[in-house]
């Protein structure tokens, strides 16, 4: 069973996500990764594969939003990370920001 992550639960994951990753490069995209593949409890080839679990779809999500506004990686650099392009990032960051308000 997966579990359920309520909204106010994702905006105060994303604000501490957010506080503890440095821009200026003290932490970088593959710690993100790791961090968040560990805490959705999913390997980290789960969550740069094609599939489309929600699971999966949530944790690719939150890692691209976080690596695209703390590190300041581009949207075309964000999702080479996990092998997409760059509108596939631009839909993750805005479906993430979506459901954490």
């Amino acid at each position: 069973m997966i579990p359920e992550i309520t909204a106010t639960q994702m905006a105060h994951d994303f604000a501490l996500m957010a506080a503890r990753f440095d821009p200026t490069g003290h932490e970088s995209a593959k710690d993100i990764i790791n961090h968040i593949a560990a805490k959705h409890g999913i390997t980290v080839d789960a969550m740069k594969s094609p599939r489309r679990f929600r699971q999966l779809v949530l944790a690719r999500d939150e890692a691209m939003t976080i690596i695209h506004d703390s590190l300041g990686k581009s949207l075309t650099q964000t999702a080479g990370y996990f092998g997409r392009d760059h509108t596939t990032a631009l839909a993750a960051i805005r479906r993430h920001k979506g459901a954490a308000q």
